[in-house]
């Protein structure tokens, strides 16, 4: 595996945490995701009010919205805003400038590099944190015969000691056998910060779908992180 590449998937890994410091005062309210129950990430179970259909799309989930990038596509909800940098850059630049404050701030970090990532994204509606919960989607090419468990152990190797991991495994997505969790916190100028990261090998690429936010709106959002990445779908 590539040394320098896993390394940039690191510091990719970092930067979602980075962006959550953007905070809000005003904003619309969170939607409610009460009536939604979490998952359990295995191969056989899916998340309440999505089934798979014959073709390679999701059916609809109310009060969500289809994001898609380079080669995959994933489900949000509607108060998600941004996409694919390599194709909706002035798009996302105007959505996030017009927010205002740290928003604009963040707009500024993704037009200086808006190639490393397949699609970045971030929640509109506040947080009771202050902080912004966002994803973002990088990818890496990868042996066809490594295996899950040794791609995890390399990409840890290289996170710096702040990043605590308080969470490592392998799991079973619905769509994605060979995949994994990354979950770990960091404090950054005070503000405790929580990141649920999934690795989903396909073929000679890894996928990396990362879900930041603050540590307190972490549980309450986790319903929401798990509905999304089992609507993952890569295309072949």
């Amino acid at each position: 595996m590539n040394t320098r590449r896993s390394r940039a998937i690191a510091s990719a890994l970092l930067l979602p945490l980075l962006v959550s410091l953007a905070c809000l005062s005003t904003g619309p309210a969170r939607r409610d995701l009460s009536n939604f129950t979490p998952i359990v990430v295995t191969a056989n179970t899916l998340p309440p009010e999505w089934t798979p259909t014959p073709a390679e799309t999701a059916t609809p989930i109310p009060g969500w919205r289809l994001f898609e990038g380079r080669g995959l596509s994933i489900w949000l909800p509607e108060s998600f805003i941004g996409g694919d940098p390599g194709q909706d850059l002035d798009v996302m630049l105007n959505e996030l400038r017009l927010l205002g404050g740290r928003f604009a701030e963040s707009a500024d970090k993704l037009q200086a590099d808006p190639g490393s990532f397949i699609l970045w994204v971030f929640d509109s509606a506040s947080a009771a944190s202050g902080a912004v919960t966002n994803m973002t989607i990088v990818r890496e090419d990868v042996p066809p015969d490594i295996t899950m468990q040794e791609y995890l152990d390399a990409v840890q190797g290289l996170f710096p000691p702040e990043m605590r991991i308080v969470q490592s495994g392998t799991i079973s997505l619905p769509r994605y056998p060979e995949a994994a969790r990354l979950v770990f916190e960091t404090d950054v100028q005070g503000l405790a910060l929580k990141e649920a990261a999934y690795l989903v090998k396909h073929g000679a690429t890894m996928w990396v779908i990362t879900y930041a936010t603050g540590a307190q709106d972490y549980d309450q959002l986790l319903p929401t992180f798990e509905l999304s990445i089992s609507t993952l779908t890569v295309q072949p």
